[in-house]
């Protein structure tokens, strides 16, 4: 395997993130699995778009080749989203190389988005949680703004 270079998403990364996340999530997740297509398809592009907005998202791709995703990790401090890498790729070291340049080498994590592939990066990193409500955490701040707003008002 060629050395890996990681750098920031780029705009030209941005549908292949999105198409990887969407149909990994559909297929590979309870979620997805649970759902029918049309209701999946239909919502939970929005909660990639919010994750998206509000996260850092690092690719990994060949040192010879920087427009070619290996992999990517979408992230915030202390909190993994989404981490992918394509199946060739996979149990070469590439997701605990994403890791490690997101979260600064931390071991403990929270994770918000579980596919099957989660079992082998568990393993390996025995402190992780999973808090899938994380994601829902802008909807709640909004919703204790407004009933903070709602109490605050004069009579």
């Amino acid at each position: 395997m060629a050395h890996l270079k990681f750098r920031k998403a780029k705009a030209s990364d941005i549908n292949f993130i999105y198409d990887s996340f969407l149909k990994s999530m559909k297929n590979d997740s309870s979620l997805g699995r649970l759902c029918t297509a049309h209701v999946f398809f239909k919502e939970f592009p929005a909660i990639i778009d919010r994750i998206l907005s509000d996260s850092e998202t690092l690719v990994a791709s060949a040192d010879e080749d920087d427009e070619t995703i290996i992999g990517y990790i979408i992230f915030e401090p202390n909190v993994v989203h989404y981490l992918f890498v394509k199946e060739a790729f996979r149990n070469l070291g590439i997701a605990k190389e994403l890791i490690g340049q997101a979260l600064a080498g931390k071991m403990e994590f929270t994770y918000t988005s579980r596919t099957h592939h989660i079992r082998e990066i568990i393993k390996k990193y025995p402190g992780i949680t999973f808090n899938p409500f994380k994601l829902y955490k802008k909807e709640h701040e909004l919703l204790w703004q407004k009933e903070l707003s709602t109490t605050q008002q004069p009579n």
